[in-house]
């Protein structure tokens, strides 16, 4: 036993001093145990270097991708800027064309047969108006010509009759007007008693052999009787 304890204080004693070597040699314990955090530190570091260059891919992923939306919302809006250059273009164009098709209308009008001509005539000056507004769009200017132009257009595929005043045989007259397209216009005195047809000057009086089928004619068009055949004079063919 007493050389067994000999033994245990040899060793202790050896234990020591190789604990006051590493000591000695590491700068103190303080200092030991200072460079053993540091070093748990930098594993640390090490672990949030590695999530934040994780993130910074991600980052750049995203950043490469937005830049493709900004490159496509940059081509979308240069091709916009130059669908607007070539709209305003259209409209510096397309102003003067409906002003030149209007005037062309007016003119129309005034050499047509002389049917509605007030109703004409105040068409084209809304339209003149609705040309020089400048509060009213390009698209609603060319829709309203169109209109204008189809409703000339329909006069030569219709027939009606209306109330008018003319000038017949140097009066003024209110008489029943039968326009037949723009084939040719047949009146009726309001009593019935006189017929005319206008031959492209002025209105020309018929023989009154024509009256029951001009009555019947316009009869018709106010549906006041059935379709049936009529005969009536065109220009040219009266005898």
């Amino acid at each position: 036993p007493v050389v067994e304890s000999k033994q245990n204080l040899v060793d202790a004693i050896v234990t020591v001093r190789h604990l006051q070597d590493f000591i000695k040699e590491h700068g103190g314990l303080e200092q030991a145990l200072a460079a053993v955090d540091r070093v748990r530190k930098l594993i640390d570091l090490t672990g949030g270097f590695d999530q934040l260059k994780e993130a910074l891919e991600v980052t750049n992923v995203e950043i490469a991708h937005m830049r493709e939306i900004v490159a496509k919302q940059d081509a979308y809006i240069a091709r916009t800027n130059n669908k607007i250059l070539e709209m305003e273009k259209m409209r510096q164009a397309l102003v003067p064309y409906l002003n030149e098709v209007v005037a062309r209308m007016e003119e129309h009008i005034n050499t047509d047969l002389p049917f509605l001509r007030q109703e004409r005539a105040d068409r084209v000056a809304n339209l003149k108006a609705i040309l020089a507004d400048p509060e009213v769009t390009l698209a609603e200017k060319l829709r309203r010509v169109f209109e204008g132009l189809r409703v000339e257009m329909d006069y030569g595929k219709s027939v009606e009759t209306t109330k008018e005043e003319i000038i017949y045989q140097g009066q003024k007259l209110a008489v029943h007007v039968l326009r037949l397209g723009r084939t040719a216009l047949l009146m009726q005195t309001l009593d019935e008693q006189e017929v005319g047809i206008y031959n492209g000057k002025e209105w020309e009086k018929l023989p009154s052999r024509y009256a029951p089928e001009i009555k019947k004619a316009m009869d018709i068009t106010q549906r006041r009787r059935p379709v049936d055949f009529v005969n009536l004079p065109l220009r040219g063919s009266i005898q």
